[in-house]
Order: C-alpha cells, then structure tokens, then sequence
C-alpha cells in the first residue's frame, strides 16, 4: 500500500513538475536520466564496483527526485 501512494504522490509531482519546467531544468533531468541510463548498462566487476555503481545510481536518483519537488508549483 506504501508503495502504492508513493506512485501516486510522485506522479502528480512529476506531472506538476513537467507543467512548470524550464529549458534548463528539463535539460538537467534528461543529463541525470542520461548518467543513470550508462550507469544501469555497466556490469560490475566485484562487490566493490557493484556498490560505488550503486552508490552513484542513487545519488543520481536523489538528484533527479529533488529537481522534480523543486520546480513543481505549491499545490
């Protein structure tokens, strides 16, 4: 059910997001997207690699998650 909600919720973030975004913000969102992409189609080579690849991933996604809520009109 959380992650049901979650959906929702970030949906219509996203949706609000993408009515209020500028060149440069939507340019922002496709260079993480484009990062996170090469970073999915690595295969790492030990445990180690694994995490930093991970590590970086979810960086990348945080980043992407906070120029959705920032550029998204008050509710």
């Amino acid at each position: 059910e959380i992650f049901e909600m979650k959906q929702l919720i970030e949906g219509n973030v996203a949706k609000r997001a993408a009515e209020n975004l500028s060149g440069s913000q939507a340019q922002e969102l496709r260079r993480i997207v484009g990062n996170m992409k090469r970073l999915s189609e690595r295969s790492p080579e030990n445990e180690s690699e694994e995490k930093e690849l991970l590590d970086s991933w979810l960086n990348l996604d945080r980043q992407f998650h906070e120029v959705i809520f920032a550029f998204q009109s008050p509710f």
